[in-house]
């Protein structure tokens, strides 16, 4: 089962016993979110010699924590501010 499909799943439930399980459920929903990878936003100021622009300063796109280049924490996994599952960059397609 995919996280997409368990929240998916975790809702439903949510929707039939929303009283004393409610709560709960919400709370796994949102755990399982944090474990599905989002795009940090990123930023740069500077250019390579090849005139490619070079990051250096990301956020967590959950609680805006600012990541520096020179920061132990840069392309790490998980932020470790709110847990969020990091994905740094864009994954190139194969043709």
């Amino acid at each position: 089962m995919t996280n997409e499909k368990a929240i998916e799943w975790l809702k439903y439930c949510k929707s039939i016993h929303n009283g004393s399980f409610g709560p709960a459920l919400k709370i796994a929903i949102k755990a399982v979110n944090k474990t599905i990878p989002r795009q940090v936003e990123l930023e740069g100021d500077g250019y390579d010699p090849d005139g490619n622009l070079v990051y250096d300063y990301a956020q967590c796109p959950n609680c805006q924590r600012a990541f520096e280049e020179s920061d132990e924490n840069w392309e790490c996994g998980y932020c470790p501010c709110c847990g969020q599952a990091l994905k740094w960059w864009e994954e190139e397609e194969d043709d």
